[in-house]
């Protein structure tokens, strides 16, 4: 059933760039963030060590200098975990003003990924969270105007979500839980 895409590891990326890991940092001058936000946030945490095979220290920071073994791409990024979506905007806007402040000092790409989660039984809560982002990009005239200050947006839920009003080319939503992820990845 569909394709048998392998995941990349750095092994295969390596492979057919030929190059050793100094270089390979060497090319990496930007830093990327993820921001995972779920009401679980052992969820955050379950996605950040089976993507880095890392266990965190920190349970709601893993910076990639951290990161020990360099075993996959996933290992060059740095990753964050929150369980309230006001939280993960604060650090947006701040990251958002910093660089619209000082352009020359722009070498992060930011990531947002929201898990599908429930809380209490709220089916709705992974909606309210995208509305709390939303109303945040609105209200902040540096992300709301400048395109390349807009996060990507991944949204990982089968849920039916309004993703109208952020860009259309920095938003993208997969219909499928982190628990059918991780099984797919351990299989493999």
């Amino acid at each position: 059933m569909g394709n048998n895409i392998p995941i990349q590891t750095l092994e295969n990326f390596s492979k057919s760039k030929k190059l050793t890991l100094e270089e390979f940092k060497e090319q990496l001058p930007r830093k990327m963030t993820i921001h995972l936000l779920s009401s679980k946030i052992e969820d955050c945490i379950n996605f950040i060590d089976l993507f880095t095979k890392e266990k965190m220290e920190n349970k709601t920071e893993l910076l990639e200098e951290n990161i020990k073994n360099k075993i996959n791409l996933y290992s060059f990024m740095n990753y964050k975990a929150y369980d309230d979506p006001s939280k993960l905007m604060e650090e947006i806007v701040k990251k958002a003003k910093n660089a619209f402040e000082e352009p020359d000092s722009i070498y992060f790409s930011e990531v947002l990924i929201i898990l599908d989660n429930n809380s209490n039984n709220n089916n709705d809560n992974i909606k309210k969270q995208v509305k709390i982002i939303k109303d945040k990009f609105n209200q902040n005239d540096n992300i709301k105007y400048n395109s390349y200050l807009n996060p990507f947006l991944i949204l990982i839920s089968p849920k039916v979500v309004d993703l109208d009003g952020f860009l259309k080319n920095k938003r993208f939503q997969y219909k499928i839980t982190f628990e059918n992820i991780s099984s797919f990845i351990k299989k493999k």
